[in-house]
Parts: C-alpha cells; sequence; structure tokens
C-alpha cells in the first residue's frame, strides 16, 4: 500500500490506500531567461545562484514526472502552485532575492526543495 497525501497549505494530510502513485518529486530541468545558474542544473543539486541586471527573470521548472506539482515562493510570500514546464516571470528588488521551489509528487507524501538565489 503506498500512501496518498492532499496539500493544504504547509500541512499535509495522508490516508493509507492501495494504489500506484508515482514519488518522483524531481525536476527534470530549471531554465532561466537571463544569467546563467551556478551550477549548471542537475537532478543532484538543489541550491542555484546567479547574477542578472534586469527588473525580472523568467524561470521554467519542468517535472521529471509530469503528474507531479511545482510550487514557487518568493521571499516571504505563501507558496503558489506553477505549471510544469511553463515560463514564471518573477519581478526582482534590488539585491538578494530568494526563490523556492518545492517538487511534491503525485503520490503526495514525497518532496524535493530547491533555492535560487538571484542577485540583481
Amino acid at each position: 500500500m503506498k500512501k496518498i497525501g492532499l496539500i493544504l497549505g504547509f500541512c499535509c494530510v495522508f490516508s493509507w490506500v492501495g494504489c500506484s502513485e508515482s514519488g518522483e518529486a524531481h525536476l527534470q530541468s530549471l531554465a532561466v531567461s537571463s544569467g546563467t545558474l551556478t551550477p549548471a542544473f542537475s537532478v543532484e543539486e538543489d541550491t542555484y545562484a546567479l547574477s542578472i541586471n534586469a527588473p525580472s527573470i523568467e524561470m521554467t521548472p519542468t517535472t521529471k514526472d509530469p503528474h507531479a506539482t511545482v510550487l514557487m515562493k518568493e521571499g516571504d510570500t505563501p507558496y503558489g502552485i506553477i505549471l510544469s514546464g511553463v515560463a514564471e516571470t518573477v519581478t526582482l528588488k534590488v539585491g538578494v532575492n530568494v526563490i523556492r521551489l518545492q517538487v511534491v509528487a503525485e503520490n503526495g507524501y514525497d518532496f524535493k526543495d530547491y533555492v535560487v538565489t538571484i542577485t540583481r
């Protein structure tokens, strides 16, 4: 039996049922519209940095499992759901901007966090 979870804000509620939802919670790729991620994207890496001189940047996170969910958090704002493989525009303030991404597996239980620090 596998766990199925339902995301409710920052809490997860789980029940035990017989099902086969994937536990894959990794990004396949993370593209940015300007600048270069350091280090270059790798499935094993979860912390990145880049410097750009622009008021915004587009970030395109793509999950390995198309049924996984991507959540994005900019600074102190709450997490919001974004679409895998679709560019999301992030407005940047002058200075350091911390963008957090969380991939939640189809099973609602497994997850992986990524952090991108952008200096403008």
